[in-house]
C-alpha cells in the first residue's frame, strides 16, 4: 500500500508487529483474571426483585439479565480469553466472540457504572482487526540470528504482511493504530479534564488520598525537603496536567515510531543480537549471580534497595553487546523516541502511583501499564524478548498428533474434566452449566481430531487450551474470596427485602467460603430467628 500522505503514514504506516501480537495476548490474559476476580462479587445484583436498566435502551428488549447469565458470562469470557492467549494463533471469530460478550457483560444493566469497560471494549474491538500472527510467523523456529530472506514463492496469507526487517518485522495494521490513538484521545481528554482549578490547586487530588493518608512516604519526603502539604498537593495537581499531555503524544506519534528500518539500522541489529546470544552464557551467569545477591541481600535490606542491587548487578555484569542491543539509539526520528520514553516513564509512574494510593478503579492501572509497556518501549526490546521466551514454542516437534493419533482426542476429555471440575468447585449460581457447555466444546474437538486427520494438531491445541483455561479459572475464581463476596452480599439484598429464607440460604454458603475473623454467623442467627418468630 502506497504512503501518499502523512494520512497513510499513521494509518497504514509499518509498525512492528510484535507490538499487535503481544499486546492481544496479554490483553486476553487480564481480561479473563480481572472478571474472575473483579466481577464476581456484585453478580448478585442482576435479576434481584425482577428489575434492571441496561446502559442502552436497545437492550431493555432483551429478557432481563440473571446472575445465572452473568455468572456464565464471566466464566466463559475468562476461558475464550485464556484460551485465545494460548493459541498459536487466535481465531477472528473467538477475537469478535469475546468483545461482543463482554460488552453485553457490562452494558446490559446499569448496575454496572464502571466506566473504564467502555475503553477495555474499544481495546477488544481494535484487537478484531489485528493480523492474525504466530511466534513462528514473526521469528521462525529456534532463536533467529539474521533476516529470513524474501523467498521467490508466493508466501501464506499471513507472512506475505510481514516486511523482514531483522528481529523486527514490519506489518500495517490499522487495530494497532486504533489502540494507540484511541489511547492518545484517552489521554488528552483526561489532561483537558485536570484543567479544572479543583485539580489545579490540589484539592481534587488532596480529596482523593484524604489529605495524604495514603500517600504518606511521598508526603514525609517532600516534608524532608521543606515542602508543606498545600504546595505538595498544588504541584502534583498542575503536574497532572503535563503528565497527561506527554503520555497523549507519545501514543498519537506510536504509529510513526516503527517505520521501515534502514538498511543500516538492519544490519546493526542483527549484528548486536548475534553478538549477544553469542555470549549469552555469560549473560545467564551475571543474572543468576545477581539474583543470589538480591536474594541474601533482600532478607535484611529493603525490597527497592533488593530490587537495585539486583538491577546494578545484571546491568554491570552484562557483557558490552547486550548494552549496545539494548541501549543504542537505534530509530527513526530520535525525536519520536525521545517523546516515546518520555511518555513510558511517565505513564508507568502515573498508573503505579494510583495503585499506591489505592484508587478505587479496579483493575484499570494494570490494563494502562500493559498498553505502556507493549506501545511505547522500543520494539527490538519486545522482539528480543518475545523471541527468546517462545522458542521451546516454536520449536516444538508438531508431527507429535500424527505420530500419537490418540493425543488430541485424550486432551480433549482431559479438557472435559477439568472444566467439569472446575463448574463443581467455584460453586457459583450458573458457573456448572456454563463448565460443562465448554466441556462439551473441547470434547468434541477431541472427536473432531479423530474424525479429521489434517486438522489434527490445530483441534488438539484448540482442546489442550481449553483445559489450561478451566483450570485458570477453577483456581482463579476458588482462591480470592470471589465466593464470599457473592452470597454475603446476596444475603444482605434478601435481608433488606425481608426475604429471609433466601437470606438464610446465602449466608450460610457464605460462611463456608469466609475468611478468617469474617463469618457470617450472626446473621445466620438473626435469619433462623427471623423465620420461627414468623417475620414477613
Amino acid at each position: 500500500m502506497s504512503e501518499r500522505g502523512p494520512v497513510d503514514r499513521v494509518v497504514f504506516g509499518p509498525v512492528a508487529a510484535v507490538r499487535p501480537w503481544l499486546f492481544a495476548k496479554a490483553l486476553y490474559v487480564l481480561l479473563a483474571l480481572d472478571v474472575w476476580h473483579t466481577l464476581v462479587g456484585p453478580a448478585w445484583r442482576y435479576g434481584a426483585a425482577g428489575f434492571n436498566v441496561a446502559h442502552f435502551a436497545i437492550l431493555d428488549a432483551l429478557p432481563i439479565p440473571t446472575r445465572e447469565a452473568y455468572i456464565g458470562m464471566l466464566v466463559l469470557v475468562g476461558a475464550m480469553g485464556f484460551t485465545a492467549a494460548a493459541l498459536p494463533r487466535t481465531p477472528r471469530a473467538l477475537s469478535i466472540a469475546i468483545a461482543v460478550l463482554y460488552t453485553w457483560g457490562w452494558s446490559c444493566s446499569m448496575l454496572d457504572s464502571y466506566q473504564h469497560h467502555y475503553l477495555i471494549t474499544v481495546l477488544l474491538v481494535a484487537t478484531c482487526f489485528f493480523p492474525r500472527l504466530t511466534a513462528v510467523d514473526l521469528f521462525g523456529r529456534g532463536i533467529p540470528v539474521a533476516a529470513p530472506k524474501p523467498s521467490k514463492k508466493k508466501a501464506s496469507a499471513p507472512a506475505a504482511t510481514l516486511f523482514p526487517d531483522g528481529l523486527v518485522a514490519r506489518i500495517r495494521s490499522l487495530g494497532w493504530t486504533l489502540v494507540t490513538s484511541f489511547a492518545g484521545i484517552v489521554y488528552s481528554f483526561t489532561a483537558y479534564s485536570k484543567y479544572e482549578p479543583e485539580w489545579r490547586s490540589g484539592d481534587a487530588l488532596r480529596n482523593i488520598t484524604h489529605g495524604g493518608a495514603t500517600m504518606q512516604a511521598p508526603m514525609d519526603f517532600a516534608a524532608e525537603l521543606g515542602l508543606d502539604a498545600d504546595a505538595v498537593f498544588a504541584i502534583l495537581g498542575s503536574g497532572m496536567i503535563v503528565v497527561q499531555v506527554v503520555c497523549a503524544l507519545g501514543y498519537l506519534t506510536a504509529s510513526l515510531r516503527d517505520g521501515g528500518p534502514s538498511e543500516a539500522e538492519t544490519k546493526a541489529l542483527e549484528a548486536q543480537w548475534a553478538a549477544m546470544i553469542a555470549e549469552r552464557t555469560r549473560i545467564t551467569i551475571a543474572a543468576a549471580v545477581s539474583i543470589m545477591i538480591a536474594l541474601a541481600v533482600g532478607v535484611s535490606f529493603s525490597r527497592i534497595g533488593a530490587l537495585v542491587v539486583l538491577a546494578l548487578g545484571i546491568a554491570i555484569g552484562m557483557p558490552r553487546a547486550f548494552h549496545r542491543f539494548a541501549f543504542a539509539p537505534l530509530g527513526r526520528p530520535r525525536v519520536l523516541s525521545i517523546v516515546a520514553s518520555l511518555a513510558l516513564l511517565l505513564a508507568l509512574s502515573f498508573h503505579v502511583g494510583a495503585e499506591y494510593i489505592g484508587l478505587q478503579i479496579g483493575w484499570f492501572s494494570y490494563y494502562m501499564i500493559v498498553l505502556a509497556l507493549v506501545a511505547l518501549v522500543p520494539a527490538h526490546w519486545l522482539a528480543a524478548l518475545a523471541a527468546v521466551v517462545t522458542q521451546p514454542v516454536r520449536s516444538a516437534d508438531e508431527s507429535v498428533f500424527d505420530r500419537v493419533p490418540l493425543l488430541a482426542p485424550v486432551l480433549g476429555l482431559v479438557a472435559a474434566g477439568a472444566a467439569a471440575y472446575a463448574g463443581v468447585e467455584i460453586d457459583l449460581p450458573g458457573a456448572y452449566t456454563t463448565s460443562i457447555a465448554i466441556g462439551l466444546v473441547a470434547l468434541a474437538l477431541g472427536v473432531g481430531a479423530m474424525m479429521r486427520p489434517a486438522h489434527r494438531p490445530t483441534l488438539g491445541r484448540a482442546a489442550a487450551a481449553l483445559g489450561v483455561a478451566m483450570i485458570a479459572c477453577g483456581i482463579s475464581m476458588t482462591q480470592g474470596n470471589e465466593r464470599y463476596d457473592f452470597y454475603r452480599f446476596a444475603g444482605g439484598d434478601f435481608r433488606r427485602r425481608h426475604e429471609y429464607r433466601q437470606a438464610l440460604e446465602a449466608y450460610v454458603e457464605a460462611n463456608r467460603y469466609a475468611p478468617p475473623g469474617e463469618s457470617r454467623e450472626d446473621r445466620v442467627h438473626e435469619m433462623e430467628a427471623a423465620i420461627r418468630n414468623g417475620t414477613p
